[in-house]
C-alpha cells in the first residue's frame, strides 16, 4: 500500500493530506477497462517536491508504471454518469503485493488529470457506507464508490487545476503531460525530461 500510496502523492502536491481510497477485495474485475493512452509514453508531471516522469506501457486492459524497478498495474474503467465529461474514469492500482487504490482522473489530449479529494465527505453527504480506517476511506461496493466519484466528477469544470473549491471541500486537480513514444518529437521531448528526472532524483527513491 504504501507503494501505491506513494506513486499518488507523486502525481498531486497535497496527496498525503487527502488520505488514500481503496477496498479489501477488487473492484471492477468484471468492467471491461479503456485503453485511451498510448502504447508506450513518457508520463512527466510537477508538484511541489520538483517534476517526475515516469515510463509507461500498454498491458493487455490496462498499463504498467515502471516505479523504483518494479511495476503498478493501472487500469482506467470509465466513469460514465449525468454530467460526468467523457474522459472521466476511476484509475484502478494495483502494486507489487497486490494492493489496492483507486483515484479520480480525467484523461485529454496528451494529458492525464489526477483530482485528489477527502473521499469521507462528500460520502457522508450521500449517505454511502465507507470504513475510515488507517488514513484511508475504504468502500465495500464498487457501485458506492462509483457514486462518489460521479458526484465529485460532476463537479469539476472543464481545465481545473491546483487546487479546486467545492461545495463540500476541496479538491487538488494536477495535470500530467503525456509523451507518446511513437510520435517523434514528442517522444524526443519525453526521453529527455525522462532523463533530466533521472538525474534529478536520482538520490530519491521512489519507495523512500
Amino acid at each position: 500500500m504504501r507503494r501505491l500510496f506513494i506513486l499518488f502523492s507523486l502525481l498531486s502536491t497535497l496527496f498525503a493530506l487527502a488520505g488514500c481510497i481503496t477496498s479489501d477485495a477488487p473492484f471492477f474485475t468484471d468492467r471491461k477497462a479503456a485503453t485511451p493512452l498510448p502504447a508506450k509514453f513518457i508520463l512527466y508531471g510537477k508538484s511541489s517536491e520538483g517534476a517526475r516522469a515516469w515510463r509507461v506501457e500498454r498491458n493487455l486492459d490496462g498499463y504498467d508504471w515502471h516505479l523504483d524497478k518494479k511495476v503498478t498495474h493501472v487500469r482506467f474503467v470509465p466513469l460514465g454518469g449525468q454530467n460526468v465529461r467523457k474522459g472521466f474514469h476511476v484509475a484502478v492500482l494495483t502494486g507489487p503485493d497486490d494492493d489496492l487504490m483507486y483515484g479520480l482522473v480525467e484523461i485529454g489530449r496528451n494529458l492525464v488529470t489526477t483530482y485528489v479529494f477527502d473521499a469521507d465527505t462528500p460520502a457522508q453527504v450521500l449517505k454511502v457506507p465507507f470504513d475510515a480506517r488507517n488514513f484511508s476511506t475504504r468502500f465495500a461496493k464498487g457501485e458506492d464508490l462509483v457514486t462518489v466519484f460521479r458526484y465529485v466528477a460532476a463537479r469539476m469544470a472543464p481545465d481545473s487545476y491546483g487546487p479546486v473549491e467545492y461545495p463540500d471541500g476541496e479538491i487538488t486537480a494536477t495535470r500530467l503531460e503525456v509523451f507518446d513514444l511513437a510520435d517523434p518529437a514528442r517522444g524526443k521531448e519525453g526521453e529527455k525530461r525522462f532523463m533530466q528526472s533521472e538525474i534529478d532524483n536520482a538520490d530519491k527513491p521512489d519507495d523512500e
